[in-house]
């Protein structure tokens, strides 16, 4: 995963000849971001597992522009730099124990700020590569409802192949998920993925192709593309050219697209905002993200991965959700899907009091009372989310969740044929 060394190096101040020649001689490739608002852009067009944000004072935006570098890349490690005194300030403070893997104090030294570096990339690429290889449920695509099983098997086909992919779905879906999850299970996987938001073009149309050639470049909000942009791609799709001035010739582009909407691309097509041959060529394999409404059955597999992803970012934070609460996520209507249903999770972990977090926790209604279920129900039920729970935590190996249970190997089969629970393997057939 040589990509993966990237190290974004976010400072007004170009990065010190001394730090960036040690830096380069373990094999850093280091890329200058002189404010978070840089790094925030950059972060959407690469991806980066470690960043080094070194500051000389303390931006008055600084929580707001950090939290939204979290927003673009979450998977990021950081390693901060600070000026003396600068864990006096609460926010500070509070920010550096959240999302920070470690910190050092001016001035640095060299040596363990690259210590820490490696370590911060240690711990991020063990968290990026699966043990038996990229999976489309390592990647975030959780649950086992029908309809994201469907688009998990679907997914996996376009990967294997080379057309164009058109992602549609409501805002918050997770399209964006899917379009990494399409890069990292391909044969581009080693190639670099290039996000695009086609709403705020400013790059050059030759820029683009060519720092995403060999890789798969991600065209997010491609309705609202300029038509001047969709000429120059639909050209480019057409010939897999772009027009290099400089050397008066065309320059092959080896780039697999894949296309974001968050309504069909048709009505788009209908209103005269999108060009119909380039609809055409976008959509050779659509992929179609289902609205968390119709897969409601996935949020308690959600709520535990989004729980687990608030722990590590505040090791004091709720420990689990109450019957209430879980009854009060499953009445929700979600219109902001998969994110929104993030966000009440993060923030029930940041900010509920008590160790198990309530409905008022997540900002919902407690739901009306429902009937009592029969106790073979409730037993039969509670059965089913024990396993399902203990092989998440386990990445799907029955062995690891079999002993969690203190129940043989031989037993866990048992048990997940009777609840209909498939085993990894099978489901990837």
């Amino acid at each position: 995963m040589n990509a993966a060394r990237r190290l974004l190096y976010v400072c007004a101040q170009p990065c010190p000849a001394g730090l960036e020649s040690l830096l380069r001689q373990r094999h850093w490739d280091v890329v200058p971001a002189r404010s978070l608002k840089a790094a925030r852009h950059e972060l959407k067009r690469q991806r980066y597992l470690v960043a080094l944000l070194t500051l000389d004072s303390i931006p008055r935006e600084l929580v707001p522009d950090f939290e939204a570098c979290r927003e673009a890349c979450d998977d990021c490690e950081w390693v901060g730099v600070l000026p003396p005194g600068a864990l006096d300030v609460a926010a500070l403070r509070e920010l550096v124990v959240r999302h920070f893997f470690d910190h050092h104090t001016h001035p640095a030294d060299p040596q363990f700020l690259c210590q820490s570096l490696g370590h911060a990339f240690g711990r991020a690429l063990l968290r990026a590569m699966p043990a038996h290889g990229a999976t489309t449920e390592d990647l975030g695509l959780v649950g086992r409802s029908a309809a994201l099983t469907q688009l998990r098997r679907q997914l996996r086909k376009a990967a294997a192949a080379e057309p164009p992919v058109l992602v549609e779905g409501e805002s918050g879906t997770g399209k964006d998920l899917v379009a990494r999850a399409l890069h990292a299970c391909s044969a581009r996987r080693d190639g670099p993925l290039v996000v695009l938001d086609g709403a705020v073009l400013q790059e050059q149309p030759h820029d683009i192709f060519e720092s995403a050639a060999g890789g798969t470049l991600v065209l997010d909000h491609v309705a609202e593309m300029p038509l001047d942009w969709q000429a120059r791609l639909l050209r480019f799709m057409a010939e897999q050219t772009v027009l290099r001035a400089k050397l008066g010739r065309d320059d092959l582009r080896d780039v697999r697209i894949v296309a974001l909407s968050e309504g069909p691309l048709a009505e788009a097509v209908a209103a005269q905002r999108f060009r119909q041959d380039l609809s055409f060529r976008l959509d050779v394999v659509p992929l179609h993200v289902p609205p968390l409404r119709e897969r409601k059955e996935d949020i308690p597999a959600l709520v535990h991965h989004f729980h687990a992803q608030g722990v590590r970012q505040c090791a004091s934070g709720a420990r689990g959700f109450s019957r209430e609460a879980m009854a009060a996520l499953m009445q929700h209507s979600w219109p902001g899907n998969v994110r929104e249903l993030q966000n009440r999770v993060h923030r029930a972990v940041l900010l509920a009091e008590r160790r198990i977090a309530g409905p008022a926790d997540l900002g919902l209604q407690a739901s009306a009372p429902q009937p009592p279920d029969s106790l073979e129900a409730m037993r039969i039920q509670a059965e089913r989310d024990a396993i399902a729970t203990s092989l998440d935590r386990a990445s799907h190996n029955i062995s690891l969740a079999a002993r969690e249970l203190g129940v043989s190997r031989m037993t866990m089969y048992r048990l997940m044929a009777k609840h209909r629970i498939a085993p990894r393997t099978l489901e990837k057939s």
